[in-house]
């Protein structure tokens, strides 16, 4: 298992409005859901079940 490490926006994710950063929000993740992820992640790194890929842009 593998996640992705990569700046915000990448070159997969475009502004919606050129050059305005802020519109690339296309909205959040309910908070309990982004928790249980976190929470899931964290516990992965933690017994090395996951690594981190460093994408370039």
């Amino acid at each position: 298992m593998s996640t992705n490490r990569f700046a915000w926006p990448g070159p997969d994710v475009r502004c919606a409005q050129a050059g305005e950063l802020v519109s690339v929000a296309y909205g959040e993740l309910p908070g309990a859901l982004l928790k249980e992820i976190k929470t899931k992640l964290v516990q992965a790194l933690t017994a090395r079940l996951v690594r981190v890929v460093p994408r370039t842009e």
